[in-house]
Formats: structure tokens, C-alpha cells, sequence
């Protein structure tokens, strides 16, 4: 196509985006490129009087080019194309306006050694950034709903899912709706949040001293998606392996294990430990449900299970057997504790398996009670080094 230099309005002119520009946490913007966008803000193209009498130089430059774009194959979304003025973009809708954007590589750009990356966008010179067609982006209402939804997509665990999967929403993805009330929704934002601050000044400042502090918060992400999803420490590590294999190709020999740490690797597929509730409120006794449930054809006998907190137990129970594809539940009770986020330790042992797992409890603070300073406070400070 023929280029032309010419004086247009700027109220139509947008910043825009490239696949190449997103990179995980970050987005370049370096290049000066602009895109001229005719529609409104409900995403629907201005018709041609309409144009031509609010922005003529722009109606001018447009009709330059109006044969060329009359051959353009358009997205039937927008309704029949001899009805709509010859220069309506592909793929703009009002979503495109939104001032908040979560974006990753569309599928072929990201099948790449470097993967499904996503990173957050907001306004540039007061104005809404475009992407281009090898951008996929999600419309958010806030910056905090945003880095809440890039955090869970930054993830092992999703990013693992995403990897070489066409998407062009969430559908799929089982991404809870956010809460700003939510204390793990509100950590993977803020969490998500300080990944971008580092990875803008490794990128623009070239901080290379500061990567080892954007893989700390990053597995902090992890284990936090993975107390989102009911994922266990033994299924986070086989998905880090899998993605270390599709990005390197390969990934080191492990030294060989002792006798004891062979004894506590045991499959998903094998036996379940689920915990439930997982969010209780502050100063207040609850019961909790552990549960073991057995998913081979085989029983499991004289089964030991010990739920502790730190170092207090709370439940030490022998189990005679757990049947074939069934399951055994078990009640206890948790003393008051003070709002923030603790630690489960879960002990499991049989007569031919042994394994240790741990879960997050979260707890809420209540609505009338006076703030105190938590120990997830103290610690989420430190690791965003406040």
C-alpha cells in the first residue's frame, strides 16, 4: 500500500501495540507507532457524513485509500460489509476503549521458546492503547482486576494451559470473578503489580541484579494460584518440569533421592488430601473437614493422618481403611487465630506409601473488629520489599 504523508485529527489517533512488544510483565513502547481508529466509543464505525463533517482530514486521508480497503476481508461480526462504511476496522468493539487491558501473543507468536507471556496495559498519554491483530487482550474494569487476572495467567500453572491453546476469552479457564475483599485476590494483584515495577526497570534499565527478585515473587504467584486451584506442592512441581521441558528441551539429572525421600513422592492420581473450608474468620473456633479420598482399585490400610498448625497437632486419627474408590472425612477444630495467612502441614502414612503435603489457610478479618497487623502483612511486605 502506497504511503502518504498527511495532517489528520488526533482525537482518532491511538497508541498501538505489537505481539513483539508484550513480553511477560512488560510492555515496549519505543516505537512511536499510532493507529487511526474511526469508530466511537461503543466500538461501532462513524458513518461517512458523520466523519466527513467532524473530521474531514481524516475522511480525506481514509478515501485515499478506499479501493484498497474495499478488498479487505473483514470480520462478520460487524454485519454486512456493503452497508458499512469502507474504512471500519477489524475487530474493534467497545471493549477496545477500555483504559485497563490484559494482553498476551496470539497463538503463533507464542509458541515459541519464550512462551505464553502476559503483561498489563493502561493508558498512554491519557489515551487507550490498541492492540493489533497478534495481540489478544481482555478489557478489565480496574488496574487491580487487571494485575489480579495476569498474575493467574503469569502462572505455572495456567500459563502451562494457555501454552498452545487458541483463546480468545476465559471461558475456559474457571478464572474466579475478582473481589477486591478477597485477601488472596488482592495479594496476587499487588503481587502482580510489583512483578511489572521490576520488570520494567530490567527492561529499561537493565537490572539484571533484580531478576532473582522477580523469580521470588513469581513463585510466590505460584504457590498462591496453586491455594486458588486446590493444586498440591507434588502437582506445582511436576508442572514446573513441564514447562522447564517445552522451554529448554530438557532439564538437569536430580540427584538420586534417600530411602525416606523416595517413600513421600505419591501420584494425584492415587490419593487426594482436600481440606475444607480454607477461609475462616479471626478470633473464632471453626471445624474443618480433611478428607482422603482413595482412587485405585486397591484398599488402603492402617492409614495415619496427623493435621498440624506450626507445631500443634490438631488431629491424629488412624484410619483401619480406605476402600477402593472411596473416601474417608474427618472433622477438626481450629483455635481462634489473628487475620492473615497460616499454614497446614498434612502428614499421611500407610503401609507402603508416605508423603507430607501443606495447605494455606486463610483467615478473614472480621468487619467490626479493630485492624492489627497480621503475619501475612509482615511477611507480603517483606516480599514486596517494603
Amino acid at each position: 500500500m502506497r504511503q502518504v504523508k498527511q495532517i489528520v485529527e488526533k482525537d482518532l489517533i491511538y497508541p498501538l501495540i505489537r505481539g513483539r512488544d508484550v513480553k511477560k510483565w512488560y510492555v515496549l513502547f519505543d516505537r512511536k507507532e499510532r493507529v487511526i481508529i474511526p469508530h466511537n466509543k461503543k466500538g461501532y464505525p462513524y458513518d461517512e457524513h458523520e466523519l466527513k463533517i467532524k473530521y474531514p482530514l481524516t475522511y480525506s486521508y481514509l478515501s485515499r485509500y478506499k479501493q484498497e480497503f474495499l478488498k479487505r476481508s473483514i470480520k462478520p461480526f460487524l454485519g454486512n460489509k456493503k452497508k458499512k462504511p469502507f474504512y471500519r476496522v477489524d475487530n474493534i468493539g467497545n471493549y477496545s476503549f477500555s483504559i485497563y487491558k490484559v494482553v498476551w501473543k496470539e497463538v503463533s507468536a507464542r509458541q515459541q521458546k519464550f512462551g505464553f507471556e502476559v503483561a498489563v496495559i493502561g493508558p498512554k498519554e491519557t489515551k487507550p492503547i490498541i492492540p493489533d491483530h497478534t495481540v489478544v487482550m481482555v478489557a478489565c474494569n480496574s488496574l487491580e482486576e487487571a494485575h489480579y487476572l495476569a498474575a493467574i495467567l503469569n502462572s505455572n500453572i495456567v500459563s502451562l494451559a494457555c501454552l498452545y491453546m487458541v483463546i480468545s476469552g476465559l471461558e475456559n479457564l474457571n478464572i474466579p470473578k475478582f473481589n477486591p475483599k478477597n485477601l488472596l485476590h488482592q495479594k496476587l494483584s499487588q503481587l502482580s503489580q510489583r512483578s511489572h515495577e521490576i520488570a520494567k526497570k530490567i527492561y529499561e534499565e537493565n537490572r539484571e541484579d533484580l531478576k532473582e527478585d522477580l523469580k521470588k515473587i513469581e513463585e510466590e504467584i505460584d504457590k498462591t494460584v496453586a491455594n486458588l486451584y486446590g493444586v498440591t506442592d507434588e502437582e506445582l512441581k511436576e508442572i514446573r518440569k513441564c514447562l522447564t521441558i517445552l522451554k529448554e528441551g530438557e532439564i538437569p539429572e536430580e540427584e538420586e533421592e534417600s530411602e525416606e525421600e523416595q517413600q513421600i513422592v505419591l501420584p494425584k492420581e492415587d490419593i487426594e488430601i482436600n481440606v475444607n473450608p480454607l477461609l475462616i474468620e479471626e478470633n473464632k473456633q471453626q471445624e474443618l473437614t480433611v478428607s482422603v479420598q482413595n482412587n485405585t482399585d486397591k484398599p488402603i490400610k492402617d492409614v495415619k493422618l496427623e493435621v498440624k498448625l506450626k507445631s500443634k497437632s490438631l488431629l491424629t486419627k488412624m484410619i483401619k481403611e480406605v476402600k477402593p474408590n472411596g473416601s474417608v472425612s474427618l472433622k477438626f477444630t481450629i483455635p481462634k487465630l489473628k487475620s492473615g495467612e497460616h499454614e497446614l502441614e498434612i502428614n499421611f502414612s500407610s503401609q507402603n506409601v508416605k508423603f507430607k503435603e501443606s495447605r494455606k489457610l486463610f483467615v478473614k478479618e472480621r468487619k467490626k473488629a479493630k485492624k492489627t497487623e497480621s503475619s501475612l502483612d509482615r511477611e507480603f511486605e517483606e516480599l514486596l520489599g517494603g
